[in-house]
């Protein structure tokens, strides 16, 4: 939930109006001239979703901080547009995926 903040920088405990959020994406978009949109308060939580779960995060953490009800939601957030970096084809013993060393064995 993202919450209100004073005048005087101090968190308070009404959230912010889900148009009011996609407002200031907007302007946070436009202010970094990215490509690619339309972007909303929605692209926070699929960004989250994505971020998490290329980090390695279960679903089960990620429902948990999302507050998703069911974990077979989870997947139709995640938004991996190269296809090749997480991909189980090309993870073989001793070959480098995404800036990791995978090894051999097991």
């Amino acid at each position: 939930m993202l919450r209100k903040v004073s005048t005087g920088n101090r968190a308070l405990h009404r959230p912010l109006h889900p148009e009011s959020i996609n407002n200031r994406v907007q302007v946070a978009v436009d202010r970094a001239a990215i490509a690619g949109g339309p972007y909303s308060a929605h692209s926070l939580r699929a960004g989250f979703v994505t971020f998490a779960h290329l980090r390695g995060a279960s679903d089960r953490a990620i429902a948990h901080q999302t507050r998703h009800r069911s974990l077979a939601s989870i997947g139709t957030y995640v938004r991996v547009h190269h296809a090749w970096e997480d991909n189980a084809t090309r993870r073989r013993a001793g070959r480098r995926v995404g800036g990791a060393r995978l090894g051999g064995g097991g």
